[in-house]
């Protein structure tokens, strides 16, 4: 499928991958689904990576623990990110996610502790509890048609100072966006149905916030927001 067989090395077969018995090792040690539409693992060693064009997946724990990745880049082609695919990468700077990823896993991009660039857009339609967590991306824009921001998905984001909720989201769960404490500016849709108990724990910079009369709030739901005036539109 693809065109890029010069950088296959070796082919293997292995039991432990899943539903992968037969994979392949590019030259950087990365190692492919035999048809080469999944990334199924990379040495922890990688400091940088291309993801060829054509692939579809990048697995579950892909590149988990790649401590010394500073930088991925994604193809257009890209639907799926695994459930901690860059767990612990902390030297991760940016990972430039494709419009067309349906679905970011949990745990994805946790303890990416230099991640700042994601992207100007996020069009997943699912981003799992605690995706980005722990890391220092600044803004994040809701184009997917995503309704549910799951639990700790954007915990302890410090440096998130912007967010702007898509029409479709209906449920912001607890502890959402926890702890991000620089969130300056909030915008949340009409059709809201719910925000969770600490979903906006110490979001200390907020300072006003319309909430849609549809939306039932956990009365802990902004706890620690010292500032904040609440107006219900």
């Amino acid at each position: 499928m693809l065109n890029l067989w010069s950088r296959w090395i070796r082919w293997k077969s292995h039991r432990d991958k899943g539903p992968f018995l037969f994979f392949m090792t590019d030259s950087f040690g990365v190692q492919f689904s035999e048809d080469g539409r999944v990334v199924l693992s990379a040495p922890v060693t990688l400091t940088s990576y291309d993801i060829p064009e054509g692939c579809e997946e990048v697995a579950p724990e892909a590149f988990f623990y790649c401590k010394m990745l500073e930088k991925v880049t994604m193809p257009q082609s890209l639907k799926k990110i695994g459930a901690y695919a860059f767990y612990f990468c902390e030297k991760l700077r940016e990972a430039v996610i494709p419009q067309g990823v349906e679905s970011v896993g949990e745990y994805a991009f946790y303890y990416c502790l230099s991640l700042r660039n994601i992207g100007a857009t996020l069009g997943a339609s699912y981003v799992g509890p605690f995706a980005f967590a722990y890391t220092s991306i600044t803004n994040v824009d809701f184009t997917g048609p995503i309704e549910k921001i799951e639990e700790y998905s954007f915990y302890k984001c410090p440096y998130l100072g912007a967010v702007e909720l898509p029409s479709m989201v209906k449920v912001v769960a607890p502890h959402a966006f926890d702890s991000c404490t620089y969130l300056r500016d909030l915008l949340l849709p009409d059709g809201l149905e719910s925000i969770g108990a600490y979903a906006f724990n110490e979001c200390c910079a907020l300072t006003k916030v319309v909430v849609p009369a549809s939306a039932a709030v956990d009365n802990d739901a902004f706890h620690w927001c010292r500032m904040i005036n609440l107006v219900e539109k």
